[in-house]
């Protein structure tokens, strides 16, 4: 009768042609998923801008929405400050762009508020000398005068 075909008669033997076949069907599955993902991938958004594949430096940001209110609403105090200027050119080349926009309450107000309390904290470091009696002694001359305060008060 027919029995099929001889495994040893396989070109390299049974176990490479198992493992050739397997390779090979790993390898069209993923020429496969490959294909289908390109096909997806082509579906290009409408507001896209016409890019195929836009990074998330084309995306929109906040500041060109608040613009507006930038240039025209606020007061110069309030309004970043920008250094360098495009010019229009017909081959422009590579140039950078810096948007700086200083808070007038924290530059005014709250930097100088706790520089000045850093450094009187830093005035007061020669309390702290890691020696166990002085920090006995401290406590003993403020109990002294806690005591003194509440008796005489």
């Amino acid at each position: 009768g027919l029995a099929g075909p001889d495994p040893a008669a396989l070109p390299f033997g049974p176990a490479w042609s198992g493992a050739g076949l397997c390779f090979l069907l790993v390898l069209v599955a993923l020429v496969a998923f490959r294909y289908r993902q390109r096909r997806v991938d082509q579906n290009i958004t409408t507001w896209g801008c016409g890019f195929f594949k836009p990074a998330p430096r084309m995306s929109y940001t906040a500041g060109g929405f608040g613009q507006l209110a930038q240039d025209e609403v606020y007061c110069a105090c309030l309004r970043p400050t920008i250094t360098g200027e495009r010019r229009p050119e017909f081959f422009p080349a590579a140039w950078q762009w810096l948007t700086e926009l200083i808070d007038p309450v924290l530059a005014r107000g709250f930097t100088p508020l706790f520089l000045r309390v850093t450094s009187l904290a830093a005035s007061g470091r020669g309390i702290q000398s890691g020696q166990l009696s002085l920090y006995f002694t401290y406590f003993f001359v403020t109990t002294l005068l806690l005591l003194g305060w509440a008796i005489f008060s």
